[in-house]
Order: C-alpha cells, then sequence, then structure tokens
C-alpha cells in the first residue's frame, strides 16, 4: 500500500468528518512535518508518521 505526504487541509477534512479510518483504509502511513502537525491543532492517529523535512530542495514540489 502507497504512503503519501499530507498537507493540514486533508487532515482538518477527515478529522471534521470523522474519517480517519477511511484513510487509514486506503494509506496504512501518511507522514507530514512538524508544521502541519501544529497548524492541525489536534493530536495526530498514531500512524500518521511527523517528519521534518531533510531535502528542502524537494519541499516545494
Amino acid at each position: 500500500m502507497p504512503s503519501i505526504i499530507s498537507d493540514s487541509s486533508c487532515l482538518i477534512i477527515f478529522d471534521k468528518i470523522e474519517g480517519f479510518e477511511i484513510l487509514h483504509s486506503v494509506y496504512k502511513q501518511i507522514y507530514t512535518t512538524p508544521e502541519v502537525a501544529k497548524e492541525f491543532r489536534n493530536e495526530l492517529p498514531g500512524w500518521i508518521i511527523i517528519e521534518t523535512v531533510k531535502d528542502k530542495s524537494i519541499k516545494d514540489l
């Protein structure tokens, strides 16, 4: 199953519709950044992995 990188808008929408389990059924792991996690403001499920961007050149892709 593929992994994805998420921004806050996706996380906020799935939280509002209580749809994190739908997201988790499609993607077993989701990566996001500490900045996005802070913007989300709620606790994220444990299967959402928070990592700092290491290669800043790909950040804007």
